[in-house]
C-alpha cells in the first residue's frame, strides 16, 4: 500500500469523524472509526518529512496552512458561523516537523536539541501570558487560537504533547516495523492506562493540595503547561477505559502503517491542505443550518 493509498483512507476516515463531531455528536460510533486516521496522517507526515526535497519550505507550507486555517475560523465567526468545535490539525504538523528537525540536526548534542525545545516552548508561554496578557484576556478565541499556533505551543496545537512524543516514537521507529510496533502499541498502551486511572493528574493534585509549598507551585506551572488553561478541569476520577474515552481506537491503524510499501503512489502535494480547509468550513455550515 503506498501513501497516496494510506492518505486516501485517512482522509475518508477523517470525514467520517468530522461528520459525526461537527453534526452528530450524539453519534460516538462515528467517532470510534474517526480515531484510525490522526495516526494514519501522522505516519505519512513521518515519511514525508524524510522524501521532501526541502524540509525548510515544506515546514513553511504547513505552517501556512495552519495560520490560513486560523484566519478562515475568525472570518466564520465574524460571519456569524459559530461551532462548539475547533480544528486546526496543521498547527500540530507544524510542530512536529519543526521538532524532528531540530532532533535531525547534527551540529547539536542530544542535551541541546532538548534546552531549544523547551526554551521554544518556554518563550512563547511567557509572550503569551506575560507580554501580550492584556491582548490574550480581552481576544476572541479564534483570535487567541491563531497567536498560539504561529507560535508553535504544543499545549495548545489540536494534538497536544501526547501526539508530539508519538510523533517523535513513529518517525524514529517506521523504518523498522517491529521498532514500530512495539514503539506504537507501548504508547497507546501507556496513554490509555494513564487516562483510564487518571495517573498524572492524581499525582499532580496530590503535590499541590497534599505536599503545598514550592512543590504545589511547581506541581501548578506543570499541571498548566501540559493541560492547558483549563487544567483544572482534568479528571481525577477513573472512568471506563472502553467508553469514556476511545482515543484506544486508534491502535487499530497499526495494521494499516505496516502495509506502507515505500512507495508514494499517485503525487498530490495540495491534495489534503485544499481538502481539509474546505471540509471544515462546509461541514461548519451545516453545523449552523441543522
Amino acid at each position: 500500500m503506498n501513501s497516496f493509498q494510506i492518505k486516501l483512507i485517512a482522509l475518508i476516515l477523517m470525514t467520517i469523524d468530522h461528520i459525526g463531531e461537527f453534526l452528530f455528536p450524539q453519534c460516538d460510533l462515528l467517532g470510534y472509526i474517526g480515531r484510525l486516521s490522526a495516526p494514519l496522517f501522522l505516519y505519512i507526515l513521518c515519511w514525508s518529512i524524510d522524501y521532501t526535497r526541502n524540509r525548510v519550505r515544506f515546514l513553511a507550507r504547513v505552517y501556512a496552512a495552519s495560520v490560513i486555517m486560523d484566519i478562515i475560523w475568525i472570518l466564520l465567526s465574524i460571519g456569524g458561523i459559530h461551532t462548539d468545535t475547533y480544528n486546526n490539525v496543521f498547527s500540530f504538523f507544524f510542530i512536529v516537523i519543526a521538532v524532528v528537525m531540530i532532533l535531525e540536526n547534527k551540529t547539536l548534542s542530544k542535551i541541546s536539541k532538548i534546552c531549544i525545545i523547551l526554551a521554544w516552548q518556554a518563550a512563547a508561554w511567557i509572550l503569551v501570558f506575560v507580554v501580550m496578557q492584556d491582548i490574550i484576556a480581552n481576544a476572541e478565541y479564534e483570535t487567541i487560537c491563531l497567536i498560539m499556533h504561529s507560535l508553535g505551543m504544543v499545549t495548545y496545537s489540536e494534538g497536544g504533547w501526547f501526539w508530539l512524543i508519538l510523533g517523535v516514537i513513529i518517525y524514529y521507529c517506521k523504518n523498522d516495523n517491529k521498532k514500530l510496533i512495539i514503539g506504537y502499541t507501548g504508547v497507546c498502551v501507556f496513554r490509555q492506562v494513564c487516562v483510564a486511572l487518571a495517573v498524572f493528574p492524581r499525582i499532580l493534585y496530590f503535590l499541590e493540595f497534599h505536599i503545598g509549598g514550592i512543590i504545589s507551585a511547581i506541581a501548578d506551572a506543570i499541571f498548566y503547561f501540559f493541560y492547558g488553561a483549563d487544567y483544572q478541569m482534568a479528571p481525577i476520577v477513573p472512568y471506563n477505559m472502553y467508553l469514556g474515552d476511545y482515543q484506544w481506537m486508534m491502535i487499530f491503524s497499526l495494521p494499516i502503517m505496516l502495509l506502507y510499501n515505500n512507495r508514494q503512489g499517485r503525487k498530490t502535494k495540495y491534495l489534503f491542505y485544499i481538502y481539509y480547509i474546505v471540509h471544515i468550513v462546509l461541514l461548519c455550515m451545516l453545523s449552523n443550518i441543522m
